[in-house]
């Protein structure tokens, strides 16, 4: 029984992320990067962090950790990792934001 306990939650915790078609937004610093469709990831199972990818090559991160949200992006050049901090955000709706970023997906 333990084997098959173990077995069950390896599985669970291997299964990819589930991405979908969303309409996005993301607004880092007064500018909007995103606008429009893109590529929704749900991340970590449960928790309700996410990324958003935008078919113009921006995509940005909310992870959540103990009902704390923070943002990060790949920035303005378009880079190949999320490490332009949008800061800590607070939910909005279908948005994640603070003063001066917006990370939505409907």
């Amino acid at each position: 029984m333990r084997f098959f306990v173990s077995a069950a939650v390896l599985a669970f915790t291997a299964l990819p992320a589930l991405s979908k078609t969303a309409n996005c937004e993301l607004v880092a610093d007064g500018q909007t990067w995103i606008d429009g469709p893109c590529e929704f990831t749900a991340l970590k199972s449960g928790e309700g962090s996410f990324m958003i990818t935008g078919g113009n090559g921006y995509f940005a991160y909310v992870n959540i950790n103990d009902g704390e949200a923070r943002g990060d992006w790949n920035g303005p050049d378009k880079e190949d990792r999320a490490h332009w901090l949008l800061g800590m955000l607070t939910r909005d709706g279908a948005c994640w934001v603070n003063e001066t970023a917006r990370v939505c997906a409907k």
